[in-house]
């Protein structure tokens, strides 16, 4: 995984260290392994982190939901 390196990445446990401009490094990491691991994209509003878009320096989507959990581990299943 490879991350664009003309965006500016906030890499700190705390939001309000986050500048407005900066997007949460750990939150869109887990965001693509999501992908990698076979999740698609969720409802907007559903606010997990398997939502196509999230807001700067949003840290509260850092960690799969158990659904998220749950549908990747249904599709390891159907891979054995």
């Amino acid at each position: 995984m490879k991350f664009n390196q003309d965006l500016s990445w906030h890499k700190r446990a705390s939001e309000s260290e986050c500048l407005p401009w900066q997007h949460d490094l750990q939150g869109v990491a887990t965001h693509e392994f999501g992908h990698v691991f076979g999740l698609d994209h969720v409802g907007q509003a559903t606010g997990q982190v398997m939502r196509p878009s999230s807001p700067n320096c949003d840290t509260s989507n850092r960690h799969l939901s158990m659904r998220n959990k749950i549908e990747t581990n249904d599709q390891n299943n159907h891979l054995l």
